[in-house]
């Protein structure tokens, strides 16, 4: 069995991240102005707030088409890979994960696994992470499957916009994002404070989440910690079984 991990870029997984955990990231359109950018590849997180801060139209996000997805595909195909793991931005926010499913639905030659997140940024890719630090492991599928289910069960997020009207314009409401700015140090401190033996790490809000919910957004995203799945020898554990998180 030989496992290949995919996640879109909405992740905002760095590229070292990328490269010690085994993942390759699939960048979502961004449309502005007629024009298609490929998230955080043809527009960075930088140029993308400073054309937002001065532009008078507002982009929009597409979603890869099956297509591509196909093509990401037959890499692993051509690679050797029996499974792959495919995990998308939640469903509530993008029809991505359905183009997955309907790839799946039509593929034989590799087992695909769509997994909906059903979360962003952070939270989507803490899911990435640790589907790669298990294949590393040498979990099998079945297990690695329950884990980021188990995980997706103990994830939640609370933001902070500047401006209602981006999630207004687009429908995101109960969109998700990363940390920005200033206001993110005095926050992370706060909590460092109050929490002192729980991890915090601090990422970005990309371009496609920015879309929706504009400049200046903050958000904390929590969820179990990755290591606790694993042994003092780094060997998977079975049979965890978290408390759902509930709002």
């Amino acid at each position: 069995m030989k496992i290949g991990v995919l996640t879109d870029s909405s992740s905002y997984l760095t590229k070292e991240q990328c490269e010690k955990y085994g993942i390759d990231v699939l960048p979502i359109p961004i449309i502005w102005d007629n024009k298609e950018y490929l998230d955080l590849i043809d527009i960075g997180f930088h140029e993308f707030y400073e054309k937002l801060s001065t532009s008078s139209t507002l982009p929009t996000t597409s979603q890869p088409s099956t297509g591509t997805v196909k093509k990401y595909v037959d890499k692993y195909i051509d690679e050797g890979y029996t499974d792959l793991i495919i995990i998308t931005l939640s469903s509530g926010i993008s029809s991505f994960y359905n183009n997955v499913l309907s790839v799946a639905d039509e593929e034989s030659r590799i087992n695909i696994h769509p997994f909906d997140c059903k979360i962003t940024c952070a939270g989507e890719a803490n899911a990435a992470i640790l589907a790669g630090r298990l294949v590393k492991a040498g979990a099998d599928i079945d297990l690695i499957m329950h884990d980021l289910k188990d995980l997706r069960n103990t994830t939640d997020v609370r933001f902070m916009v500047a401006n209602l009207n981006h999630l207004k314009r687009t429908g995101r409401l109960s969109n998700a994002a990363s940390f920005d700015e200033e206001r993110e140090a005095e926050w992370v401190s706060d909590y460092e404070s109050s929490f002192p033996k729980v991890k915090i790490y601090q990422s970005i809000i990309g371009p496609v989440v920015g879309v929706h919910v504009g400049q200046h957004t903050m958000a904390m995203i929590w969820g179990r910690d990755l290591d606790s799945y694993f042994d003092e020898n780094g060997k998977p554990i079975k049979d965890i079984k978290s408390k759902v998180v509930e709002d």
